[in-house]
This record gives structure tokens, sequence and C-alpha cells, in this order.
């Protein structure tokens, strides 16, 4: 059965620092395993936080792509 399990929930705390250490830890996921997953609330400073970090990972050499970018991607937990 094809799966993505979220890694993290980026606004459960919906203040700026909180958001910014959530896709912090996502990169670091990322780059260990490869892949992480993100889920997010929608709140507008989500957004806000996110169109901020989104230009910046490039010279992370990361990449954002579309959730089934990362079906069965995951360690199997």
């Amino acid at each position: 059965v094809p799966r993505a399990v979220a890694d993290g929930v980026i606004d459960m705390v919906p203040s700026a620092a909180a958001i910014d250490a959530e896709l912090r830890a996502l990169e670091e996921i990322a780059r260990r395993r490869g892949a992480a997953v993100g889920i997010l609330g929608g709140y507008p400073l989500t957004f806000q936080r996110l169109a901020a970090w989104i230009p910046t990972l490039r010279d992370k050499d990361l990449v954002l792509a579309p959730v089934s970018a990362t079906v069965n991607r995951q360690p199997v937990r």
C-alpha cells in the first residue's frame, strides 16, 4: 500500500519562531532520511513563514516537492 507519514506539524504552535524551528527540523529529517513530510493547519502566518523559507532551499540543496513524491521513500517506523 502506498504511504507517506507526517514527520512534523509545521504550525502546531502558531508563532514565527516555532514555525521556523519546525521547518529547520524537517530539513534535518530530509537530510538524514532523503525525504520529510510536514503538515500544516494553514494559518496566514504559516504561509508567510513558508514564503520566506522556500527561497532558501536551493542554497541548502533541498527541494520542495508534493507529498506524492515521498510515497514509500520514508523508512518504516
